[in-house]
């Protein structure tokens, strides 16, 4: 008999990085869509950026089987494989990022700004994404941290590719994306 499988040590419920108890510092800027695309990829995120904290195998193993569940079995280890390199890259950069726990129903601000540049490259805009990152449009950096003047850090070539390459096994699998946001300074028309 096979012992039942392990289950990540981040996906355990409430943990002290989670904007759902009173003593954390972290902000929601956003709340974690319940279903589609983004709800996956953001998911299998949490769970690769678990994985490289904890070093766990069992994070990976629940990252690929909400991808695949969604995605497939070839699109799904595409996900987590891209969610993986873009994860490393965002670390590599220095980047002061937060990815809150698995099942936390909100998001940081950094992955609020991680969704929006995912649904713009999606759009095929040409250039898109790199400027959701800074949350400025038309910015030639990216301000990963949240804070102005703190941890900026220019998008390398590899996060570059690497959200960019996230956004492949996405588009080819048709999950329906939720709109984008509206911006803070549009004017409601009638």
């Amino acid at each position: 008999m096979t012992p039942p499988p392990r289950r990540c040590p981040a996906a355990g419920g409430r943990v002290p990085a989670c904007p759902e108890r009173p003593d954390c510092p972290a902000a929601p800027a956003a709340t974690l869509p319940r279903d589609g695309a983004e709800r996956t990829v953001m998911l299998a995120l949490r769970f690769v950026a678990a994985a490289a904290d904890t070093g766990d195998a069992a994070c990976f193993d629940a990252a690929f089987d909400g991808a695949e569940a969604a995605f497939g079995a070839r699109d799904g280890a595409l996900v987590v494989a891209r969610a993986a390199a873009l994860v490393r890259a965002l670390k590599r950069d220095g980047a002061a990022w937060q990815f809150l726990p698995p099942p936390c129903r909100f998001l940081s601000p950094g992955e609020a700004r991680l969704l929006a540049a995912l649904r713009l490259r999606l759009s095929g805009a040409r250039g898109a994404g790199t400027a959701e990152l800074s949350g400025a449009r038309g910015a030639g950096t990216a301000e990963l941290s949240g804070a102005r003047g703190a941890g900026t850090a220019e998008l390398s070539g590899a996060t570059r590719a690497a959200l960019a390459d996230l956004a492949v096994p996405v588009r080819a699998a048709g999950l329906p994306l939720l709109p984008p946001a509206p911006r803070a300074d549009a004017r409601a028309t009638v």
